[in-house]
């Protein structure tokens, strides 16, 4: 992240010296926005990483192990992507919807016990780092979104 920073902080910089009412400063306007953007989500994508990495042995075993898992996570763009593996995708994704909205199928007792304590470890190691944490099914279809800020599940 620090040699990115350094590229950026240095290309913002050299744009910052081309002369005013120029060909070349009117070609480079669009490009301070963008590096600065760009600097902008490196560093909150950096903060989200170093909040994240001392939970990452927490979030691997909520997902469980191979004989067991349950979900795969990733951090992308200062949030926990979390990708539920077939069977609990659908379960996790009925225990989040409104019960007057759910289908009637019963899935298996320990399925939706397993399910359940993932949803738990979710929130609160979510609610722990402050970073939310998006659910997406097997398909990779995006089911929610915990946040923290809100305590609950957003669609």
């Amino acid at each position: 992240m620090d040699h990115l920073r350094r590229k950026l902080e240095n290309a913002l910089s050299q744009l910052a010296i081309v002369p005013q009412g120029t060909l070349a400063q009117a070609e480079a306007q669009p490009l301070s926005g963008l590096y600065t953007s760009s600097l902008t989500k490196a560093e909150s994508n950096l903060q989200a990483a170093l909040r994240f990495q001392p939970y990452e042995p927490k979030f691997f075993l909520a997902c469980g192990s191979a004989s067991q898992q349950k979900c795969t996570y990733s951090v992308r763009s200062g949030t926990v992507r979390l990708n539920l593996l077939q069977g609990y995708d659908n379960i996790i994704d009925q225990s989040i919807t409104p019960p007057d909205q759910r289908n009637g199928t019963m899935p298996a007792a320990q399925l939706v016990s397993q399910s359940n304590q993932l949803l738990q470890d979710i929130t609160l190691l979510s609610t722990e780092i402050q970073i939310p944490v998006e659910l997406y099914d097997a398909q990779g279809a995006f089911l929610a979104r915990y946040r923290p800020d809100l305590d609950g599940f957003v669609r």
